[in-house]
């Protein structure tokens, strides 16, 4: 139920190419929980897959899109009385998803979106899921121009917050032609 309600108000914010993406980004993470035997709480990180993206570009001047991400994660789940500890591990989630080298000791749900949005964006690991997986996850949430529109957002992002994760992405680890070297097409 909780999911469904925040796909439903992801559908509101978000485009297609990034609501595809927080659903590849949950289906990714998954997929990495499988292979490395790693326990997690499928709802509070598919709520946190849908939201995980859904400030960015930031709108507030200096904030990380991370941030705000995850403000509009708590308010939603606030006003789904989801308990403290739950909201907690949603928020600490997409606060963290952008940042590099998120282990298993952030919380499973954080590991898990920070590798599955990882996969998506960049490649990372992609070689270790099965062909069968990426096969499907692509042929049931189509990339719709992502790689484009990700870009953007980026760079936008970039602007807006000068010296924040997706800037120090953006001009140190060349974020535009990771992205495009991705092993997925769109």
């Amino acid at each position: 139920m909780l999911a469904r309600e925040a796909e439903a108000a992801a559908q509101d914010v978000l485009t297609p190419a990034l609501l595809n993406h927080s659903r590849r980004a949950y289906a990714w993470g998954a997929a990495i929980a499988a292979l490395d035997e790693v326990e997690f709480d499928h709802e509070l990180l598919y709520v946190a897959a849908m939201f995980h993206d859904t400030g960015l570009p930031s709108r507030v001047p200096d904030v990380d899109f991370t941030v705000r991400s995850a403000a509009l994660a708590r308010d939603f789940t606030d006003r789904h009385d989801v308990p403290e500890v739950q909201r907690e591990l949603v928020t600490n989630a997409i606060a963290l998803h952008h940042t590099p080298g998120v282990g298993v000791e952030s919380g499973a749900e954080a590991f898990l979106l920070s590798a599955g949005a990882a996969v998506d964006v960049f490649g990372l690991r992609s070689n270790h899921l099965p062909d069968a997986v990426r096969k499907t996850v692509v042929q049931d949430y189509p990339r719709v121009g992502f790689k484009r529109e990700f870009t953007g957002l980026l760079r936008a992002e970039a602007k807006q917050v000068p010296h924040g994760r997706a800037w120090y992405l953006h001009r140190f680890a060349l974020s535009d032609v990771t992205i495009r070297l991705a092993p997925f097409r769109g």
